[in-house]
């Protein structure tokens, strides 16, 4: 082979694998935020049903909604918060779960106040972000004996036109207004 067409060859092969190799080094560029709603004029819309079992008692269904307005940020700035929470007190310890104290589980949703109904149908879209929320208390959560504070979680979702996830709180006081907390990574917005 002649020694021009081997080094146009390795030329060749070489843009080949810089341009390859440029393309895989870029990793999608995450960026670091944080919102903050303020949760205010919260109401019960469901109050809870009591159920009680032989292993403790059951709170199913307590619905709460609230007005929700974020401090900065774009995801989400005001609209809607919902609440739909489950609880369970043990009499005795079971494993990790221990006699006098409520074990929290619930799913929250924040909904702009200009969000499209039909769009709103929709698995993914820019004008809902949900989540779900969980909590370890010394008290009943429907007693309304002080505030609470529970670790609020957004799985992988799309928020405000973009891939985001984080791990936050979700606090109420003891007048039932509080704020919901996310520190968030999130991907490039999409095109």
């Amino acid at each position: 082979m002649n020694p021009k067409k081997i080094m146009l060859l390795l030329v060749l092969v070489l843009a080949v694998v810089l341009v390859t190799s440029s393309a895989l080094a870029k990793k999608p560029i995450t960026e670091f935020d944080e919102v903050i709603w303020a949760l205010t004029k919260t109401e019960v819309i469901e109050p809870a049903t009591l159920v009680e079992m032989d292993e403790g008692i059951f709170m199913q269904g307590l619905v709460l909604e609230a007005k929700a307005k974020a401090k900065g940020g774009n995801v989400v700035p005001e609209g809607y918060f919902r609440l739909e929470l489950d609880a369970f007190s043990p009499y005795e310890d079971m494993g990790s779960q221990k006699a006098g104290f409520w074990y929290v589980n619930g799913k929250w949703t924040v909904t702009n106040k200009d969000a499209d109904p039909e769009e709103l149908k929709v698995k993914h879209n820019p004008g809902l972000v949900e989540g779900f929320v969980i909590a370890e208390l010394p008290f009943d959560p429907t007693a309304g004996v002080g505030g609470w504070t529970g670790k609020a979680v957004l799985p992988m979702a799309l928020a405000a036109g973009r891939w985001s996830s984080g791990e936050g709180s979700l606090t109420f006081l003891e007048n039932m207004e509080g704020d919901l907390f996310l520190p968030l990574e999130r991907w490039p917005e999409l095109q």
